[in-house]
């Protein structure tokens, strides 16, 4: 029985070596260090995106507890 199991995963390892490789993932960047300089300039977009909204909702929350008081 084990030597029927090993017949057969020799001939499905044999089937795998002539399937044909997988096509090679394209990579958008030419380097790594393209890829980070992207990510950290969008990562600093949306941060001064954020502290901009935030800002405005501040001064929208100090002006309306001015006319309150």
């Amino acid at each position: 029985m084990g030597a029927m199991f090993n017949s057969a995963l020799a001939a499905l390892g044999s089937l795998v070596a002539f399937a044909p490789a997988a096509a090679p993932i394209r990579y958008p960047y030419a380097s790594e260090w393209e890829a980070l300089q992207s990510d950290w300039s969008r990562i600093g977009s949306d941060m001064s995106t954020v502290i901009e909204r935030e800002s405005g909702d501040v001064k929208k929350a100090n002006t309306s507890a001015r006319s309150k008081a």
